[in-house]
């Protein structure tokens, strides 16, 4: 039903938040710390840009399984 695929959407919008996340955890402690890399500075604004885009993704009412595999997620940085 609509309901049901709306909610595997949130679900899967808040699991890449939360990936992105675990994954910048320890760069912005080494950022406030002030012994971050200059590579890990710029891998944690590549990753920072992508959280700000899955935060801003609208996710309607999905009606149909092929509407839900139509989501098209940002691409995650390397």
């Amino acid at each position: 039903s609509g309901i049901i695929a709306h909610a595997e959407r949130v679900k899967d919008k808040k699991q890449q938040y939360y990936q992105a996340y675990e994954k910048i955890n320890d760069w912005r402690t080494e950022l406030q710390l002030g012994t971050i890399s200059d590579e890990d500075r710029a891998a944690l604004t590549q990753w920072m840009a992508y959280i700000s885009q899955v935060k801003k993704m609208e996710l309607p009412a999905i009606k149909t399984e092929a509407e839900f595999n139509a989501i098209k997620w940002p691409e995650q940085p390397q």
